[in-house]
């Protein structure tokens, strides 16, 4: 398993990755573009989000939250 802990993905582009049993905890996903990816086992604790692109993402037992 892999974890993110508070950590900044401002600005990235994540496309065409595929990403297992990862815990993503209080990141910032500002202005991310996060797509065509396969997610499996996966929770994301996103804290920011703000003008973001997440989609067309093949997702299996994924948990988002946003706050």
């Amino acid at each position: 398993m892999c974890s993110f802990i508070a950590c900044s993905f401002a600005g990235a582009e994540i496309m065409d990755a595929e990403i297992r049993t990862c815990n993503f905890k209080k990141c910032n996903f500002t202005n991310i573009i996060f797509s065509d990816n396969i997610i499996n086992d996966t929770q994301f604790e996103i804290t920011e989000k703000s003008f973001s692109v997440i989609s067309d993402n093949i997702e299996k037992n994924v948990i988002w939250s946003f706050g």
